[in-house]
């Protein structure tokens, strides 16, 4: 997120709901594998639950999550 810092206080309770995107300080980026890396170990969080720390790497498995809807 680029701008104001004061502006994450106010988005990152949109996270969790997804009603962060659009918006203009926001990337939305796709990719099938990504890697995050940093100076210090930093949490890493996914549906609430935190994972583990970095680094961190995440794929795509195709084929794998079956919905019924």
């Amino acid at each position: 997120m680029t701008g104001p810092k004061s502006g994450s206080f106010t988005t990152l309770p949109k996270v969790y709901s997804g009603a962060h995107l659009p918006h203009r300080h926001i990337a939305e980026l796709r990719a099938g594998q990504l890697r995050v890396d940093a100076d210090a170990p930093f949490p890493v969080e996914a549906d609430g639950e935190i994972l583990g720390s970095t680094p961190a790497s995440f794929g795509i498995v195709p084929g794998v999550v079956r919905l019924k809807v």
